[in-house]
């Protein structure tokens, strides 16, 4: 799961790869923003009400491990996530590429 990385080629693949630099990287965040947030939305709604507390109190790391261990699957929720957004990303595409002609 910490393998994950999010780079330009992301966008590239999902017909980005003219976007100018600058903004690949004000998208990028905003990807790697949604992509946290509905990977959490999916282990919280897996999860029970005891391993929603224990997960409060650790730190980020520690998190991550936590996750792996009380997920096995989580790196295929995960790239789940990532295809399923990358496949939005593509579909607005054209728009994204014609706001940034402006």
């Amino acid at each position: 799961m910490s393998d994950l990385r999010l780079d330009t080629s992301f966008l590239d693949e999902a017909g980005l790869a003219s976007l100018e630099p600058a903004k690949k990287q004000r998208l990028l965040v905003y990807v790697e923003a949604t992509l946290r947030e509905r990977v959490g939305l999916r282990f919280a709604a897996e999860a029970t009400r005891e391993q929603l507390e224990q997960l409060k109190g650790l730190g980020d790391e520690d998190k991550l491990e936590w996750i792996e261990r009380t997920f096995p699957d989580s790196a295929a929720i995960i790239q789940d996530e990532l295809t399923m957004l990358q496949a939005e990303v593509a579909d607005m595409a054209d728009d994204v590429l014609a706001a940034g002609a402006d």
